[in-house]
């Protein structure tokens, strides 16, 4: 549903199902911007987060996390860094396109 949405506002969108998948499309092409979910199977947003760092510094300060709720005490304070954008879920439109905007404008 975002991918359609965000598309409709002229983004252009790749989505992936894990967070290898993720850095795989990374590896492979360039973004402005990376969205992910804190959860997900395999590769934590926490545990992307740090391979961007490694790999593709710069979409590492353009990052993203949404989160239901931190389900643990590292994640709460990973989430709590100033150098995170994080959006609680449910997430809306308006929201996450302010979201990309702020991302676009770190370096």
């Amino acid at each position: 549903v975002m991918q359609r949405a965000l598309s409709r506002l002229g983004h252009s969108v790749s989505v992936a199902s894990t967070g290898s998948e993720a850095l795989a499309l990374i590896d492979g092409q360039p973004f402005d911007v990376v969205v992910t979910d804190l959860m997900m199977p395999g590769l934590s947003g926490t545990m992307l987060a740090a391979e961007l760092a490694m790999r593709h510094p710069v979409l590492r300060r353009r990052l993203i996390v949404m989160t239901g709720g931190a389900a643990t005490r590292d994640d709460e304070e990973f989430l709590a860094r100033t150098d995170i954008v994080a959006l609680n879920k449910p997430v809306t439109l308006a929201e996450l396109n302010e979201a990309i905007s702020r991302a676009l404008q770190r370096y």
